[in-house]
């Protein structure tokens, strides 16, 4: 029975990727009759400085504010499930969101907002993110940028999966935006953003609440009634940005607020999330672009009233200049450096603090058909010693329209203060893991917007940082931290982006891992084999209609409570969406969620 079921899911996945390729070639005469390829969309994260969306020989994936508007998200979880090459779960409403690129550990993705490395010092893993993602509101986001593979020269430590970019609105005109929404489960959502535009200056100001009274989030629990377990949410959100001749800076400050109960023994938790960055940057004369950078970010994690509580906080420093060489040549080079500080107050307290610093260089050629882009840094942590890595790709268009890619590199990933301080299980000696990594693929370009791509990838961490035992005793085991394990990964990415007639948008995707296993061979958890969504939207006169369907196919996770591995489900969820424009200042909207209400798991 249980491979009867299996064999019907990986049907399902087949049918997905089958439908896309359907709609590929039936609008293939629509869009020839559209001008190729447009060039309009600015992107700043694959060279760190702003550039053409088509200049990026690693996988880039742009999520528009348009993107985001039509699927409703109101965080960035939301917007993560249908992005080709990234897995996304969460621990419930609320809990930690953990982002599984190419099949690598969450850790090995870094988010970043306003290209200031966001993440909790305090947390097990150097770089986690996974208590941010989920209280971040994304409502007044310009565009999520999504550079996937790996980017270490550019960004260091841990960028060996994914790099995801959030970039604030920046106005572009004034305007006072109030709305609510009301759904199951008590939910109850409101917010206001009024933004001001005038000669050169953006600035914006927006608050959110949420209030959802939720459901268990234990599995099996005999009277769900009596446990359910509520999520709260503030967010304040701030910033400007002001451009005068050769002269653009600017400013965004984040704080949120969130209360939820964790699972069924309703284990209490409040959370605050602090986060301010500055940035100043001229364009002088026609060969130097230099860019100062510094950001500031806070977590605080209070679990049941104060008996365990984690603060971590991260001061960040980043000096750059973009130095043009010829108009087709140009050096990217500059130095980070990074404060951070955790102090735990529980069973094991910790009050640790690291600091690094990392120069970097890369140089760009582009022309014509053309991309190279080569790049190094030397990295400096003062407790694990140094690093130094490279990576390399470029793309060259062999037709008008078909474009072949590729990337090669080495990463690394840092030892956490806790994995290094900790009384019960730190290691000082931890050094960084090791990591290579390559990709390959094709592109075609069917128009303004319209794009298949199929990506294959392979990915290597050696040296990886593991928790082993040591002892046992009758009510606990002893055990340290060692760079003993290993990971690879290798997979396909199939991705399809098409806009035609104005009214119509059609986007799909299609993952499948050849193998995440460990040293011995064993799949890593939560890394499903099939992964596949397809999202269709169309525009008439006042209404707009979204409907997309996600499926995950069956994959391994563990029941911590026996210490078993358990087989996980696969499951196919649809999601419907629409806004109708009542007046010129009036929209009412509609989101299902779950359409035709499937029990499933993440």
């Amino acid at each position: 029975m249980e491979k009867t079921k299996k064999k019907k899911f990986t049907k399902m996945a087949r049918e997905i990727f089958v439908l896309i390729l359907v709609n590929l070639f039936l609008f293939k005469a629509i869009l020839f009759a559209e001008d190729t390829q447009d060039n309009a969309t600015i992107v700043v994260t694959p060279t760190r400085y702003e550039e053409t969306v088509k200049l990026s020989p690693n996988k880039l994936v742009v999520i528009s504010e348009q993107d985001i508007e039509e699927v409703q998200a109101s965080n960035l979880k939301e917007v993560l499930e249908n992005v080709p090459g990234l897995f996304t779960a969460q621990n419930g409403q609320g809990g930690i969101v953990s982002v599984f690129a190419r099949g690598l550990d969450s850790k090995y993705t870094v988010l970043m907002i306003n290209g200031i490395k966001v993440y909790d010092p305090s947390s097990v893993n150097f770089g986690d993110a996974s208590n941010i993602i989920p209280a971040l509101s994304i409502k007044n986001v310009e565009r999520i940028e999504i550079l996937e593979g790996v980017s270490s020269s550019l960004y260091g430590a841990n960028a060996i999966g994914s790099v995801i970019n959030i970039i604030p609105k920046k106005p572009k005109k004034s305007q006072i935006n109030i709305w609510m929404e009301m759904g199951y489960y008590d939910t109850f959502k409101t917010g206001f953003y009024q933004s001001i535009a005038k000669d050169g200056l953006s600035s914006w100001i927006s608050f959110s609440k949420t209030k959802i009274d939720g459901f268990s989030k234990k599995k099996e629990e005999p009277d769900k009634d009596k446990d359910k377990d509520p999520y709260n949410n503030l967010n304040f959100q701030s910033g400007f940005v002001f451009q005068k001749d050769i002269l653009k800076t600017g400013a965004t400050v984040i704080s949120t607020k969130t209360k939820q109960n964790l699972d069924g023994w309703n284990q209490h938790e409040e959370s605050d999330f602090f986060f301010f960055s500055h940035f100043v940057e001229g364009k002088f004369q026609s060969y130097s672009n230099p860019r100062l950078s510094w950001g500031y970010t806070s977590v605080n994690r209070d679990y049941d009233h104060g008996q365990s509580i984690y603060k971590g906080s991260v001061f960040a420093l980043n000096l750059q200049n973009k130095i043009i060489i010829t108009e087709n040549a140009n050096f990217v080079l500059g130095i980070d450096f990074n404060k951070e500080t955790a102090d735990i107050v529980a069973s094991q307290p910790l009050n640790k603090d690291a600091f690094t610093y990392s120069p970097f260089v890369g140089f760009i050629y582009n022309k014509n058909k053309g991309y190279f882009k080569i790049g190094s840094r030397y990295f400096h942590h003062d407790i694990s010693g140094d690093k130094i890595v490279w990576d390399i790709g470029g793309y060259y268009f062999v037709l008008k329209n078909l474009q072949f890619h590729f990337s090669v590199g080495t990463g690394f990933a840092v030892p956490s203060l806790y994995q290094l301080y900790d009384s019960f299980c730190g290691n000082r000696d931890l050094k960084p893991e090791k990591a290579f990594s390559y990709d390959g693929g094709i592109s075609y370009y069917f128009g303004k917007n319209s794009v298949f791509d199929i990506t294959y990838f392979y990915n290597k961490v050696k040296d990886k940082i593991d928790f082993k035992i040591l002892e046992y005793y009758q009510d606990y085991i002893k055990g340290k931290y060692f760079n003993i394990a290993q990971t690879e990964t290798s997979g396909l990415e199939v991705s399809l982006k098409i806009k035609f007639l104005e009214a119509f948008k059609i986007g799909g995707f299609y993952n499948y891992l050849f193998f995440a296993k460990d040293k011995e061979g064993k799949p890593l958890l939560r890394r499903p084999k099939n992964q596949g969504g397809i999202r269709i939207s169309c525009f008439y006169n006042r209404l707009n209609l979204t409907l997309e369907g996600r499926y995950v196919g069956p994959y391994k996770d563990k029941d911590y409570d026996k210490d078993v591995v358990v087989d996980m489900k696969g499951f196919f969820v649809a999601n419907f969406y629409s806004a109708y424009q009542i007046f010129k200042n009036l929209q009412l909207k509609l989101k299902i969620k779950n359409l035709f209400d499937e029990k499933y798991e993440e």
